[in-house]
C-alpha cells in the first residue's frame, strides 16, 4: 500500500473506532499522518489523479480523520472523539481567541492536549490548521434545502410567491455562532461587550480568507413552470451577523450592524445624534458585509430634520453647515433622474412647507415654511414676518435652498400675501404698522416701474386694509370703502365719519400704490369753503420772511432729504410767491361731496391750496409753533420739513438767528452750501477746483518749489497745501483710533453717571517717513455732513480690529444698519450717530429700532462726537441699544439718557500727535 491509501482507507476507518484503541496508538496513527501528509496529497493529484485543490484535498481529509478532543459541562472536561474539521484550538496550541470566545457555551469541541505532549506544539499546530481545526467560529456549507414562506428563520430570503416550491442552495451556517448568542443573552452589558468585542476581531482578521466565501447562495422558485434561479447576497450565517445586536455603537450600546451608519463626518452631519454610528475599526470589506449603512437615505435625513425641530437646535460654530450640508444632501439628484428621484424631491418640498423645516437661527422664530423664506435680507420690509437666509449662510448655498423652492427676491405676490396674512390676523402694533408702511412703499416701487396684469391688480384691491382709529379701535377694510389723506386737517375732522387708510408715511410716497388700488383722496370728496373776517394784507416784513424760508429749506431738503427733493420743488416755488393775510376769524366750513354732512369750525391759521394764501389769525404771533403744520400742508412731503419749519419760526425775523439754525443743520452759509444756495452744480464746484490748481501750479513760487531740492528736516517742516471747501468739520485722514476703553454698564435703564474703566487696550499705528521731497496742492471736498466724518473714523476702527468691513448697506433704504462687519467669531451690525458737539440726542428710525430687537447682542450704535474743527472725536458703542435703552417719552425711537449703557469708549488722535507705545503703556496701564 503507499501513503495515501494508508492514511484514507487504514488509519481513517481504524480512527473511526477509537474506544477499540489506545492513546499511543492513536497518536502514532495521527503522528504517521502527519508526517506523511505532503506525500499524501502528492499521490492525490498523481497517482489518483483527483480534481480537487489542495485546500479541498486538505479539507477533505479533515472531515475523515477522528481526533481526540473535550467539551466543557458542569463537572469539567468531558473527552470525546470528533472528526479534526469540527474541533477548536486551545490556547495550548499557540495564541487563540476561542476558549474565551466560548466560555460557558455549551457543546463547542476544543482538540485535546494529548497531541502536543509527544511532539513539537508549533508543528501539530500546523498539521491541525491545514486539515481543518478552526482558530475561529466554525461554519458549515449546508445541503440543498427547501423553505417555507412562513418560517421567520428565512425572512431574508427573497420568495417571489407563496406557492411553488421554495429551496436554497448553498446556503452557510454557523450553529456554535448561533449557540454563542443565545448564551450572550443571559450576561450583563459589560461582559457582552467584550465578547462581541472579541468576536469582531477575530472575524474581521479572517475575513477575507475564511468567511467572505459564505457571504452568498443560490435561491430557487419552482412555480408550475419552468424553474427560476436567484442569486443572493446573504446567507444564513450573514443574516445572523448582520440582524444580531452585537456591534459597539457610537454611544456606547450594542446594536444590529444594518442599523448602523459609517462613522463619517458626513454621516454625522446628516443624521446627528438621531443614528447610531459603528465605534469598531475593520476592513472595509468586512464592515460593507455586514451592512454598515455608508449614507442614509433622504427620508432618514428628513426624520433628523424633524427631530431637530422637535427637540431644539444648540447653536454652535458649526451649526449652519450641518444644515447646510443636510438640505444638500435632501436636494441632490442623480444625473438623469428616474421619476421617483423627482417625486421624492417634491414630497420633501412639500415636507418643508406644510411642516415648516426651513432653518434660520434667529430668536424669534427658528423653523419656517419654505414659502415664507427668501434668500436675500427683506427684514426692512417684512420685519419678523418673514425668514431670510443671506444674513447667515454662504453665497453658494443659495442654489441648494433654490431647489427646495425658495425665492431669491420678492414679487407683488408675496407683498400682497403678507397684506392678507396681516389683516385676517388683526393684530396692530407698532412692529405691524412699520410693516405695513414698508409693504406699502415697496409696492409703490413696483407699480410704479413694472407693468402688473389685470388679474394681480383685482387680487390687489380685494385686500383689507389697515384703517386709522376710530375711537381707538383699528379696522381692517376693503380698499373699495377706503378714502387717503392728502389732507391732515381734514382727515382729522372727518376721522370718525370715514375709513381713512392708515399711512405711515407721505401719501406722495405711495402714489402709485393708491392709484392702483383706486383709493380715492380726502380732498377730492370734501370741498372747504373760507371765510375770514376782516381779511388784511399781512406786514410786508412778515410776508418776505416767510417767502425767504425758501432758500433755507431748499438746501436742507437737498443735504438732509434728497430723495424728497423732486416732491418739494413745486412747493418751494409756491411757498415763494405765497400771500400772506390776517383775518379777525377764520371760519371754515367743511362738506362731504354727494352728502349732507358738513362741519364747520374757526381756526388761527390756514393754507388755502387754491388760492396759495396764508390766513393768520391777529390772535396769534405771526411766527407761532401753531401755522407749522400749515405751512407744511405746501409741500407734498409736508411732515417731514416739519423740523426745520419749527426752527424757522423759532428764528422769527432775525436772520442771524436763521443762519445760526442753518449751521446747526450741517449747512453752513459758508463754504459748499453757499455755493449750493447761489445755483452753483457740482460741475461748477470741480471747474473752480480744476482752476484754483491751475492758477496755484502757475505762480512763480511753485515752479521754483518743484525744481528746489532740500533736507530731511525741510521735508518734515514742508506741510502740503490744502485748498478745502464746505463745513469746517475735522478731516478723518488725519485721525487714528488711539486707545479703547471698557467701561462698567449701569444695571438699570436709568442714566448711571460717571462709569469707571475696567478694561483699557492700546492701538497704535505706525505712520511711513516720507522720502522724496514733493510739493503737493490737495483740493479736499469736507465731507458734506458729520455723519460722513463719522462713517469713515468708524471704519478706521473697524479696521484696527481686524475685522472685514461691508458697507453696502449705507446706500441701501431702511435696512436698519449703516455697514456690517465680521471677524472669525462674530458679525457685527453698526448703526452710526454723530454730532460735531460733545453731546447728543440719539434718534433711531423705526427701521433701526426693529433691526436692533431682531439682532440682539449682534447690534451696535456708535456714537460718534465732537467732529467739529480741533474738535476732540470720541466714538462711545453701545451693544444691543433695545436691551439697554429706554426711548423718551411719548417717542419710541428718541434717547436722551444713553451713556448708562456704552460698553467701550474709544478715543482718536492726530497721526502726528500720536504718543509712543512706550508712553501709551505707561499712561493707559494696560491690562
Amino acid at each position: 500500500f503507499d501513503d495515501y491509501t494508508i492514511i484514507n482507507d487504514v488509519i481513517c476507518r481504524l480512527l473511526e473506532n477509537p474506544d477499540e484503541l489506545s492513546e499511543d496508538m492513536i497518536l502514532s496513527y495521527t503522528n504517521f499522518v502527519r508526517e506523511n501528509l505532503e506525500r499524501y496529497i502528492s499521490l492525490a493529484r498523481s497517482k489518483y489523479q483527483t480534481s480537487k485543490n489542495e485546500q479541498e484535498i486538505l479539507q477533505t481529509l479533515g472531515d475523515k480523520l477522528t481526533v481526540k478532543a473535550f467539551y466543557l459541562a458542569e463537572n469539567g472536561k468531558t473527552y470525546t472523539y470528533v472528526k479534526a474539521s469540527e474541533a477548536y484550538f486551545t490556547e495550548l496550541y499557540g495564541e487563540s481567541p476561542i476558549e474565551k470566545l466560548f466560555d460557558g457555551v455549551k457543546n463547542i469541541v476544543f482538540l485535546s492536549d494529548i497531541y502536543i505532549k509527544n511532539g513539537d506544539g508549533k508543528e501539530w499546530r500546523e498539521f491541525f490548521q491545514k486539515i481543518g481545526v478552526w482558530a475561529s467560529p466554525r461554519i458549515l456549507k449546508a445541503e440543498r434545502k427547501e423553505v417555507n414562506t412562513i418560517d421567520p428563520v428565512y425572512g431574508w430570503v427573497p420568495f417571489q410567491a407563496y406557492y411553488g416550491k421554495h429551496i436554497l442552495e448553498g446556503d452557510w451556517i454557523s450553529p456554535d455562532l448561533q449557540a454563542f448568542f443565545e448564551f450572550t443573552e443571559s450576561l450583563d452589558n459589560n461582559s457582552k461587550a467584550k465578547r462581541f468585542e472579541l468576536l469582531w476581531k477575530v472575524l474581521n482578521d479572517n475575513w477575507s480568507k475564511i468567511y467572505q466565501k459564505a457571504i452568498g447562495c443560490t435561491y430557487i422558485w419552482i412555480p408550475i413552470s419552468q424553474p427560476r434561479q436567484i442569486k443572493i447576497k446573504n446567507t444564513s450565517f450573514l443574516n445572523m451577523l448582520r440582524t444580531a445586536s452585537w456591534v459597539l455603537t457610537s454611544d456606547g450600546s450594542l446594536s444590529a450592524p444594518t442599523k448602523l451608519f459609517a462613522p463619517t463626518a458626513h454621516n454625522k452631519m446628516l443624521l446627528g445624534d438621531s443614528a447610531k454610528f459603528l465605534a469598531m475599526e475593520g476592513h472595509q470589506s468586512f464592515i460593507k458585509d455586514l451592512g454598515v449603512r455608508e449614507k442614509p437615505t433622504k427620508q432618514e435625513v428628513m426624520h433628523h430634520l424633524k427631530q431637530l425641530k422637535l427637540h431644539g437646535v444648540s447653536y454652535t460654530k458649526e451649526t449652519l453647515e450641518k444644515f447646510k450640508i443636510m438640505y444638500s444632501f435632501l436636494v441632490e439628484l442623480s444625473e438623469n433622474p428616474c421619476d421617483s428621484e423627482v417625486q421624492e424631491l417634491q414630497n420633501i418640498k412639500n415636507e418643508c412647507e406644510s411642516e415648516e423645516l426651513i432653518y434660520i437661527p434667529r430668536k424669534d422664530k427658528e423653523w419656517w415654511s419654505s414659502s415664507k423664506v427668501f434668500w436675500k435680507d427683506y427684514n426692512h420690509i417684512f420685519g419678523k414676518l418673514r425668514g431670510y437666509l443671506s444674513p447667515f449662510y454662504d453665497s453658494d448655498a443659495f442654489t441648494i435652498f433654490k431647489q427646495l423652492g425658495i425665492k431669491e427676491s420678492i414679487d407683488l405676490g408675496e407683498c400682497i400675501n403678507v397684506l392678507k396674512e396681516i389683516s385676517e390676523a388683526g393684530e396692530v402694533t407698532e412692529a405691524i404698522q412699520a410693516i405695513i408702511n414698508s409693504v406699502y412703499l415697496e409696492c409703490n416701487r413696483m407699480l410704479a416701474s413694472t407693468q402688473y396684469p389685470k388679474e394681480i391688480i383685482d387680487i390687489l384691491k380685494q385686500l383689507s386694509l389697515l384703517t386709522r382709529p376710530k375711537s381707538g379701535k383699528y379696522e381692517f377694510v376693503c380698499s373699495s370703502e377706503l378714502v387717503f389723506a392728502d389732507d391732515e386737517q381734514i382727515a382729522n375732522i372727518f376721522s370718525e365719519e370715514l375709513n381713512i387708510l392708515w399711512l405711515g408715511c407721505s401719501y406722495s410716497e405711495v402714489l402709485d400704490f393708491l392709484k392702483a388700488l383706486e383709493i380715492k383722496s380726502l380732498s377730492s370728496i370734501v370741498q372747504v369753503y373760507v371765510k375770514p373776517i376782516d381779511v388784511t394784507d399781512a406786514p410786508l416784513s412778515i410776508l418776505e420772511t416767510i417767502r425767504e424760508w425758501a432758500s433755507y429749506l431748499e438746501p436742507w431738503v437737498r443735504y438732509k432729504r434728497p430723495k424728497l427733493y423732486g416732491n418739494t420743488i413745486e412747493g418751494l416755488e409756491k411757498l415763494k410767491k405765497i400771500e400772506v393775510f390776517q383775518a379777525e376769524e377764520i371760519r371754515l366750513t367743511y362738506k362731504l361731496k354727494d352728502s349732507t354732512t358738513e362741519k364747520s369750525l374757526t381756526c388761527d391759521a390756514y393754507y388755502d391750496r387754491q388760492e396759495n394764501r396764508l390766513y393768520l389769525s391777529t390772535s396769534i404771533d405771526a411766527y407761532a409753533p401753531k401755522i407749522a403744520s400749515e405751512i407744511c400742508r405746501i409741500f407734498a412731503e409736508g411732515e417731514a420739513l416739519k423740523e426745520p419749519i419749527l426752527n424757522l419760526l423759532s428764528a422769527g425775523e432775525d436772520e442771524n438767528k436763521r443762519i445760526e439754525i442753518f449751521e446747526q443743520f450741517g449747512i453752513p452759509k459758508e463754504g459748499l452750501p453757499s455755493l449750493i444756495i447761489e445755483n452753483v452744480e457740482p460741475k461748477s464746484v470741480e471747474e473752480s477746483k480744476e482752476a484754483i490748481t491751475k492758477q496755484i501750479l502757475a505762480t512763480p513760487e511753485s515752479v521754483e518749489n518743484q525744481e528746489e531740492v532740500k533736507t530731511e528736516d525741510d521735508i518734515a517742516a514742508s506741510p502740503e497745501k490744502i485748498i478745502q471747501f464746505g463745513p469746517l468739520l475735522i478731516n478723518p485722514d488725519e485721525y487714528i483710533p488711539l486707545e479703547i476703553v471698557e467701561l462698567t454698564m449701569a444695571p438699570s435703564l436709568q442714566d448711571s453717571g460717571d462709569t469707571k474703566p475696567v478694561i483699557v487696550k492700546a492701538l497704535k499705528e505706525i505712520l511711513p517717513k516720507p522720502k522724496t521731497r514733493k510739493r503737493t496742492i490737495t483740493i479736499r471736498m469736507s465731507p458734506q455732513l458729520p455723519e460722513d466724518v463719522a462713517f469713515e473714523l468708524v471704519k478706521k476702527f473697524e479696521e484696527s480690529e481686524k475685522r472685514s468691513i461691508n458697507d453696502a448697506p449705507r446706500d441701501q433704504k431702511n435696512v436698519g444698519y449703516d455697514l456690517s462687519s465680521s471677524d472669525s467669531t462674530s458679525k457685527r451690525f453698526i448703526d452710526i450717530k454723530s454730532s460735531k458737539y460733545d453731546n447728543i440726542v440719539i434718534t433711531m428710525t423705526k427701521s433701526e429700532w426693529r433691526k436692533a430687537e431682531l439682532e440682539g447682542d449682534n447690534y451696535y450704535l456708535y456714537i460718534v462726537t465732537g467732529l467739529r474743527s480741533e474738535g476732540n472725536p470720541k466714538l462711545r458703542i453701545i451693544q444691543n441699544p433695545f436691551k439697554w435703552l429706554k426711548p423718551d417719552a411719548p417717542s419710541r425711537i428718541n434717547f436722551t439718557n444713553w451713556n448708562h449703557a456704552v460698553r467701550y469708549e474709544v478715543t482718536y488722535a492726530k497721526r502726528n500727535e500720536t504718543p509712543s507705545l512706550t508712553e501709551k503703556e505707561e499712561g493707559l496701564n494696560c491690562k
